[in-house]
């Protein structure tokens, strides 16, 4: 369990510093898309998480927040 946090936060750190980079490189230029899936992602393991720590509701709240930046693309 301590190893898929360790995973999580290298995962979040990794999110920060690639949006990071996009968003003062003009080379790096990622489509939104990708940046939503990449959110996403990240929300989906916080709920995986918390559903292992039997936090259902926490758990139901990530997983929500997972679906509504890729949603926001898809409108």
């Amino acid at each position: 369990m301590k190893a898929f946090r360790i995973f999580i936060a290298l995962c979040g750190v990794m999110t920060i510093i690639w949006m990071t980079v996009s968003l003062f490189n003009e080379r790096i230029n990622p489509s939104p898309l990708i940046n939503a899936l990449i959110i996403g992602a990240l929300f989906i393991l916080l709920g995986v998480e918390n559903w292992i720590d039997d936090q259902k509701k926490y758990a139901a709240f990530y997983i929500l927040l997972a679906f509504i930046p890729i949603l926001s693309l898809l409108i």
